[in-house]
This record gives C-alpha cells, sequence and structure tokens, in this order.
C-alpha cells in the first residue's frame, strides 16, 4: 500500500515520522524522485540569500506585519 511519508530523493528515502534514510524499494510505491542526493551537510546558498530578506515586525498592537523585499 503507498505511503506518504515518504520522500524520495536519488540516494534513498526519508522516511519523515523517523528522519532515516533507508534504500528504495519497490514496497515504498514512490512514483516521483527529487533528482538531487539527500545530504544532513548545509550548502552555502549565497546567491539565493542575498536575493531575499524577509522582515517581520511586531507592532504596538501586537500584530504581525510581514514583508519580503527582493535584493537583486
Amino acid at each position: 500500500m503507498p505511503s506518504n511519508h515518504f520522500i524520495a530523493f536519488n540516494n534513498g528515502l526519508i522516511d519523515r515520522i523517523t528522519g532515516n534514510l533507508m534504500s528504495h524499494s519497490p514496497n515504498h510505491w514512490t512514483t516521483a524522485i527529487n533528482p538531487h542526493d539527500y545530504s544532513l551537510v548545509m550548502k552555502q546558498t549565497p546567491n539565493f540569500d542575498k536575493s531575499k530578506k524577509v522582515v517581520i515586525k511586531i507592532t504596538s498592537s501586537g500584530q504581525i506585519v510581514k514583508s519580503i523585499k527582493n535584493y537583486n
């Protein structure tokens, strides 16, 4: 039976409940794959990081104001 708690990557399946990386298997019924290897190592993304800045402000009345500014 298909399960929706797996995310498929080139190098295996991530179980969203346990966080474990496991081998691909027809028993998991995955039909789509992210065309990247899964890794816990954080990669630098300088172009993405500088392209957008999210600003969240809380007004004196407690209202949350969120804005996104583009930096190109």
